[in-house]
C-alpha cells in the first residue's frame, strides 16, 4: 500500500497499481486521470469530463452579461453546454499566466504535467479561438477530414499552439517543458491584439461534424500526442462495440442518449483518425 501524501504535498499524485507484463506499474481506476492498465504517467482521455458533456472551468455568467457564443444555434444542436461568460483578453491571459504559475508548483512526470496544464489551459484558449480564431479550426478541420480541398489558414494560431505544445512534448526537462509553455502564451497574446480580432469561423465544424464535438473536444486532439490519439481511438473501437451489442441486445425502442453518444464518438474516431493521417502527411 502506497503511503497517504502529506498535506503540504505538491507532488501530482499517482495511483498505487499492480506490476505489469512488463514490470511496470500500472495505474488503477481510481484516478479518472489515468487509464486501466496504462503506465502510470500516461494521460487518458476515458472519464474526462469533457466527453461527459458537463463543465467543470467555466467562467460563470453574471447577471446581465453577455454569454459566450457556443457557435450557433442550429447545426451545433447535439451537445448540452453550460452557460458562460465572455472572458476579456486580459482574463484570457491572466488565467494562462495563473495556471502555468501553478503547475510549476507540482511535481510529478512530464507528461502529466503537460496533461494538467493543457487541461487547465483549455478554457482560455477556447474563449481565444472562438473570439478571435479567424479560419483556424476551418483550416485545420479541412488539412485532417478534407485534405486537398482546402486552402492555408490566414489565422495561424492553432499551428502555433500545436508547434508549441509539440517542443513542449519533445524536451526531456520539465522546467524546460514549462518555459517553452511561454511560447504558447505569446501566440496567444498576439492573436488577441491583432487589428481584425475576427470571430472564429465554424463551417467546417459544424458542415462536417455536426455539432458532435464541442470545440474543447478538437482542442484537446490537436494538442494531444500520437500515443495518446492512439489510444483514444482504441478506446472509442471498443466503446463503440459494446454499445452495438447492447443495442442489438434490447428489445423495443431504444434510448436516444445511446444513438447520440454512439454519434459523438464516431465523430470523434473520424477527427483521431484524419489528425493522425494529416500528421504523417505532414511529417509532424
Amino acid at each position: 500500500m502506497g503511503t497517504p501524501p502529506k498535506p503540504d504535498d505538491k507532488t501530482l499524485q499517482v495511483p498505487v497499481g499492480t506490476e505489469g507484463p512488463s514490470g511496470k506499474r500500472s495505474a488503477l481506476k481510481t484516478d479518472p486521470r489515468l487509464k486501466l492498465g496504462a503506465e502510470a504517467d500516461t494521460p487518458s482521455y476515458t472519464t474526462r469530463d469533457l466527453y461527459a458533456g458537463q463543465r467543470t472551468d467555466v467562467k460563470p455568467l453574471a447577471p446581465g452579461k453577455a454569454a459566450a457564443a457556443e457557435v450557433s444555434q442550429g447545426a451545433w444542436r447535439e451537445r448540452a453546454f453550460a452557460p458562460r461568460g465572455v472572458m476579456s483578453a486580459e482574463e484570457i491571459l491572466k488565467g494562462l499566466a495563473d495556471a502555468l504559475a501553478e503547475v510549476r508548483t507540482k511535481q510529478g512526470p512530464k507528461s502529466l504535467m503537460l496533461a494538467r496544464l493543457r487541461d487547465c489551459w483549455l478554457q482560455c484558449l477556447r474563449q481565444t479561438v472562438e473570439q478571435a480564431g479567424g479560419d483556424c479550426l476551418d483550416a485545420w478541420l479541412t488539412a485532417a477530414l478534407k485534405p486537398g480541398t482546402g486552402k492555408p489558414g490566414i489565422n495561424l494560431v492553432l499551428v502555433e499552439l500545436y508547434v508549441a505544445f509539440e517542443k513542449m512534448r519533445s524536451t526531456q526537462s520539465t522546467e524546460v517543458m514549462l518555459d517553452l509553455a511561454e511560447e504558447a502564451i505569446s501566440a496567444v497574446k498576439t492573436t488577441l491584439e491583432a487589428p481584425s480580432r475576427r470571430p472564429c469561423s465554424f463551417k467546417v465544424l459544424e458542415r462536417e461534424l455536426e455539432g458532435k464535438i464541442d470545440v474543447d473536444g478538437v482542442l484537446v486532439f490537436l494538442l494531444s500526442s500520437e500515443d495518446e490519439l492512439t489510444q483514444r481511438a482504441r478506446e472509442i473501437g471498443q466503446t463503440l462495440e459494446r454499445i452495438r451489442a447492447e443495442v442489438k441486445s434490447m428489445p423495443g425502442a431504444k434510448p436516444d442518449g445511446m444513438y447520440s453518444n454512439f454519434a459523438r464518438l464516431k465523430a470523434e474516431a473520424r477527427l483521431i483518425d484524419g489528425e493522425l493521417k494529416r500528421r504523417a502527411r505532414s511529417g509532424t
